[in-house]
């Protein structure tokens, strides 16, 4: 099995912005078979579509002094969020790094 993440961030004037849930799915999957013939409805399990009005978070000047640490004051809870990707830019690959440092973190205190 294989987890694929498609993304388009568009302008809230774009056609597509306005299109259904449903519609945007076949389209995105559409444009898989194309690129991969091999893929089939059959093989997919699941598609789940997001919107996000606002999608960046705007970092001020000096922002790289004060990120969250993963590991909070609070015993036992810890935090893995956006912020704390800083200097990248949003990402799927950062996300699964941070949550991967953080499960790294746990399991040191386990």
């Amino acid at each position: 099995s294989h987890i694929v993440y498609l993304s388009r961030y568009l302008d809230i004037s774009d056609p597509l912005y306005s299109t259904s849930d449903k519609n945007i799915i076949n389209e995105f999957i559409f444009g898989l078979k194309k690129v991969f013939p091999s893929i089939t409805d059959e093989i997919i399990k699941n598609a789940t579509l997001s919107r996000a009005l606002f999608s960046q978070p705007v970092i001020k000047l000096g922002y790289g002094l004060n990120i969250p640490k993963i590991k909070t004051p609070v015993k036992g809870l810890y935090l893995a969020s956006m912020p704390q990707i800083y200097p990248e830019d949003r990402g799927m690959n950062y996300a699964v790094r941070i949550g991967q440092k953080a499960a790294n973190e746990i399991l040191e205190d386990l």
